[in-house]
């Protein structure tokens, strides 16, 4: 079975979060949704999952999306929610890979400036019961 490479990913650098296309293809919409999780005793805290959009994004390049809280807790987490092409192309229902770029390492592609819009506050967070490693 191969595995076929992401379209875009996250790219942690420093403090600094970005997104990168690495396909030749323009997106002409991206939207994500984006959480976390910790851990209480035998349960789950999960933070709301509020869902942002990207539009127009050119081939080959890459973008600041946020910047990074070094202080947040629990496993943060981004899901693809869809992805258009400028072709008509579309992906989704996907989680984003995530890696972090240390040292001197550059990012792939054009550095772009783009605006990251939030479309919803998406759902509520709360505790899910029996959800923890701590349990049996």
């Amino acid at each position: 079975m191969t595995r076929r490479k992401p379209p875009v990913k996250i790219i942690d650098q420093h403090d600094v979060r970005y997104l990168v296309n690495y396909t030749e293809k323009a997106i002409r919409r991206l939207v994500y949704k984006t959480g976390s999780f910790q851990s209480y005793g035998n349960d789950m805290l999960c933070s709301s999952t509020p869902h942002f959009q990207i539009l127009d994004i050119p081939p080959s390049c890459h973008f600041k999306l946020e910047d990074v809280d070094l202080f947040e807790d629990g496993v943060i987490w981004f899901h693809l929610v869809s992805l258009e092409f400028a072709n008509g192309e579309t992906l989704g229902g996907e989680a984003l890979q995530q890696s972090g770029l240390w040292g001197g390492s550059k990012l792939p592609g054009e550095k772009v400036v783009l605006k990251v819009q939030k479309v919803s506050d998406g759902k509520e967070g709360g505790l899910v019961k029996g959800m923890g490693t701590d349990g049996e």
